[in-house]
């Protein structure tokens, strides 16, 4: 069983619309859950003592978090690449370690400057994933 750490994930993540995908793992120190939901609806029917679900075949993943150290290079820090004004999309590929892979389409939804007197700018981008979540 192979077992991986921060140094094997790779975040990539188009810079411009329609762009190649470039890794930002540099970037980022942390990343909030990434986590996959499969939808369900409620089947409790009269006469039923427990709570009962159904699964309606739509799974989403949520939105999550990535942060890091404010930069604001010209051209490949996460200022410009995730406070940019983008009017499509955003690619997305997340390697887990080895060969495991997240790929998908997402929306930059806020940006935030997090500065902190006798410490170091930080940044927060949320990533609101759309569309089909290939795994592979």
């Amino acid at each position: 069983m192979a077992n991986y750490g921060s140094n094997n994930l790779i975040f990539k993540i188009d810079v411009s619309d329609g762009g190649a995908l470039t890794a930002m793992t540099n970037y980022i120190t942390e990343i909030g859950g990434v986590k996959v939901v499969r939808g369900n609806v409620e089947s409790i029917a009269f006469g039923d003592t427990w709570d009962e679900h159904l699964l309606t075949g739509i799974r989403k993943m949520e939105p999550f978090t990535v942060g890091g150290f404010y930069d604001d290079t010209a051209s490949t820090g996460p200022d410009v690449v995730f406070n940019g004004t983008h009017t499509v999309t955003r690619s997305v590929e997340i390697t887990w370690g080895g060969t495991k892979t997240t790929s998908f389409e997402a929306w930059i939804t806020d940006y935030e400057r997090k500065p902190v007197v006798g410490d170091l700018t930080m940044y927060t981008a949320t990533i609101q994933p759309t569309g089909t979540v290939t795994e592979a």
